[in-house]
């Protein structure tokens, strides 16, 4: 067994290639088994401030271990008939480290004993999971893929490392703003007299696009780029044509472009996505604010448009720097309307490495939707890591999330923290953590 940086399907062939680090086993002539993924595991302090009035919250400050989405993954290539070509496989399994996992062959829990899920996380192949083919015209995948939702991050570990954005090394999952602030809008409506509910886009599209059917392209002179396709990207089972939305199956889809470069010390990319939801079928969040707080109230399929932007630099002596610039509008986003919800967050993110130490410095300000006002919120993440071993890192980060009095971003995994009770409209969010990464 031989550690190294390893490409997914074929790395020499193209730079989208999702590399990883882990284990590299010949099981054949040709054919190559990885297997490699992150530990990741924090102690987390939380508070939730500025509580509003009519907050029904059992607690609103809390210190616990949590998972920072760990994960296996096995995925492997093999020669096929072609020289230079190969058919490839990736299957990406996330766990919870701190928590028993949701059982549903369990019918029963000891007395005491507890079960909780982040989100849909848990499970086999919840990942990104594909087969392909990988040469030198690039690859082409089909399976389950993370379309837009991660462009202009920097995970280099695990792949990405193209990316302005955040580079922490030990990860905190609240702590990343790509993953709460520029996977949202912030919407809420009224009702019984108070603001309620939230949007969080990334439930609605973009975290792992399923269905889905992608072409990376090689790199050349720095360049390269992607485009995605998904006429299901939800999965959903509900192929008819709902009377109030006037729509056929057949007219839903989800496209997704990107183009990056990166080349002596600098990079940028540029990502479009657009989701039209198949026959108006919804997710289950309309259902829940339909029965919940406006029954018989019909509103239209929450179609989704995006474009985000990057840029930054890294210079020889360890600083980098970068901007995120993402716009994201949601037709009939502003829940219990018909109004489309729009707004943009700019992100810069700063970092400096000097020998075994690494800080951060990430700021994001989202304005506010459109057609409703206050609806903003900023977030700023002071971080420092340490590398205490070739590719395991401990790091502290101090993250605020502060939202306007009509704005409900939250913490990514907002319900892994307070008891599953993020912050609700108008409040803010504080955490100090301590946490470790230990990627293989």
């Amino acid at each position: 067994m031989k550690n190294k940086l390893l490409l997914i399907a074929a790395a020499s062939a193209f730079a989208s290639t999702l590399p990883v680090r882990g284990a590299d086993f010949e099981v054949g002539p040709g054919t190559t088994l990885s297997v490699s993924g992150l530990f990741t595991v924090g102690v987390k302090d939380s508070l939730v401030s500025n509580i509003t009035p009519n907050d029904t919250r059992a607690h609103n400050s809390e210190l616990r271990v949590d998972d920072n989405t760990s994960r296996v993954i096995f995925s492997g290539s093999t020669n096929i008939v072609w020289p230079g070509w190969k058919a490839l496989f990736y299957i990406e399994n996330r766990f919870t480290a701190n928590a028993e996992p949701i059982d549903p062959l369990m019918p029963g829990l000891p007395p005491g004993m507890t079960q909780y899920t982040a989100g849909n996380m848990t499970g086999w192949a919840n990942g990104p999971t594909y087969a392909g083919i990988s040469g030198p015209f690039g690859r082409l995948i089909l399976g389950k893929s993370t379309f837009y939702y991660l462009d202009g991050l920097d995970y280099g570990y695990i792949g990405g490392a193209l990316g302005a954005g955040e580079s922490y090394r030990a990860w905190d999952a609240q702590a990343l703003g790509v993953f709460n602030m520029l996977s949202q809008v912030g919407t809420s409506i009224m009702a019984g007299g108070h603001a309620v509910a939230g949007l969080p886009l990334a439930t609605l599209q973009i975290d792992r696009t399923q269905n889905a059917i992608e072409y990376d392209s090689p790199r050349i002179a720095g360049f390269d780029f992607t485009i995605g396709y998904s006429k299901n990207p939800y999965n959903s089972p509900n192929n008819s044509e709902p009377a109030q939305f006037g729509r056929a199956y057949e007219d839903g889809g989800c496209w997704w472009e990107r183009l990056r470069y990166n080349n002596g010390g600098f990079m940028a990319s540029a990502s479009k996505l657009d989701v039209v939801v198949q026959g108006g079928n919804n997710t289950a969040l309309q259902a829940v604010y339909l029965n919940n707080i406006l029954p018989g109230f019909i509103q239209g399929p929450l179609d989704t448009h995006a474009y985000r932007l990057t840029a930054g630099y890294k210079l020889p002596m360890g600083l980098k720097f970068g901007v995120v610039y993402d716009d994201t509008s949601v037709d009939n986003g502003v829940i219990g309307t018909r109004l489309k919800a729009e707004r943009h967050i700019v992100e810069v993110p700063v970092s400096y490495n000097w020998g075994k130490s690494a800080a951060y410095v990430t700021y994001n300000k989202a304005s506010s939707t459109s057609n409703l006002p206050d609806s903003g919120a900023t977030m700023w993440t002071v971080g420092y890591d340490y590398e205490l071993a070739k590719k395991t890192f401990a790091g502290i980060f101090y993250t605020t999330l502060n939202n306007a009095s009509n704005g409900n971003y939250q913490p990514f995994l907002s319900t892994t923290v307070l008891g599953g009770t993020g912050p609700s409209t108008g409040e803010n969010f504080r955490q100090i953590s301590l946490d470790i990464n230990f990627w293989f």
